[in-house]
């Protein structure tokens, strides 16, 4: 009878060593089917898992033993759902507070299956504020709405660098008076508009002083824009009312 060596006790001998003997030879055994003699835990017996979307984890109900791992198949079973690589136990999840469905990507989970209050994005840029995210519109308010690192911007047409670099309005925060300054006497203003966080003009003055003063006292605090133009241009700043 052939016997074939089994270096590494699995039970499976290896087919290019055998020993011809009537009785069972110490470190040999009947089988000859062993693909790796070396390691235990590569024999016949190992069961792979097929593993269709290809992201490294396998279907826990489509299984097939083989010593050599099959095309398409790997050593686990931890796959969630095999018809979708973006979605297996390394996927990453992101907080969504305030369920706009956009996540905060500085507050994350690892999980195969999607936890409550979590969500694929990260995107957002306030988890606290449902009406700030990628998805959302740009208003006149003082904040990112659409989470593009910007604040208002094409809120108001006709900006100028030269203009905007050339005027100062002080303070901020303001109680009751606030000053426009032109700091270049060779441009020049003609309006001056006081305008609330959704785009009402308050307040406006017809001005091509150096310096002129927006009297707050009868305004709410909270946070205003002064809108400073001339014919061809214009600058805004933002302005906060106790």
């Amino acid at each position: 009878m052939t016997w074939y060596v089994d270096l590494d006790d699995d039970g499976f001998g290896d087919a290019e060593s055998t020993q011809k003997s009537c009785t069972q030879p110490a470190g040999f055994v009947a089988d000859n089917n062993d693909c790796d003699d070396t390691d235990a835990d590569i024999n016949p017996q190992l069961t792979w898992y097929f593993d269709l979307d290809g992201d490294g984890f396998g279907d826990s109900s489509n299984s097939n033993n083989s010593c050599i791992q099959p095309n398409s198949f790997v050593d686990n079973d931890l796959d969630c759902d095999n018809a979708d690589s973006d979605v297996n136990p390394q996927c990453n999840w992101f907080e969504d507070l305030d369920e706009d469905g956009f996540g905060n990507p500085d507050v994350s989970v690892v999980s195969c299956l999607q936890p409550v209050g979590h969500v694929k994005d990260n995107t957002d840029c306030d988890d606290t504020d449902n009406e700030s995210n990628p998805g959302a519109d740009e208003i006149l308010d003082g904040i990112d709405n659409n989470c593009d690192g910007q604040v208002d911007e094409e809120m108001i047409t006709g900006l100028s660098d030269e203009l905007s670099d050339a005027i100062s309005v002080y303070p901020s925060p303001v109680h009751d008076i606030v000053n426009v300054k032109l700091d270049n006497p060779s441009l020049f203003v003609n309006r001056i508009d006081l305008v609330s966080i959704h785009g009402n003009t308050l307040k406006s003055i017809e001005s091509n002083e150096s310096i002129t003063t927006i009297n707050l006292s009868d305004f709410r605090p909270g946070i205003y824009f002064v809108i400073i133009s001339n014919d061809k241009e214009s600058a805004v700043r933002r302005i906060i009312k106790h």
